[in-house]
């Protein structure tokens, strides 16, 4: 994966009861992409890792809860395996 740039400088987002945070745009496979950082509260609370990519209008959303340092690096080697396989 390429960083693009960032789009928020240490200021979390909120949306849908949900806050973000670290946010990344990125290129997977040759398209524009969000990595972040959500945590939710509610009846039961939940964090985690996510990816939204973009391509015309449809949008594929992708996360993983509560994920260990290891398992946080595998998502993202996934991740950048689309990139790889996209620009070959």
């Amino acid at each position: 994966m390429q960083d693009r740039r960032y789009s928020v400088q240490g200021e979390p987002e909120s949306g849908r009861g949900v806050t973000y945070s670290a946010r990344r745009e990125l290129t997977v496979n040759g398209l524009p992409a969000i990595r972040a950082r959500f945590e939710s509260v509610g009846p039961t609370r939940n964090w985690g890792v996510e990816y939204v990519v973009a391509l015309r209008n449809i949008v594929i959303d992708a996360y993983i809860s509560q994920p260990s340092p290891a398992i946080e690096a595998q998502f993202d080697a996934v991740m950048a395996t689309l990139q790889r396989l996209g620009s070959d």
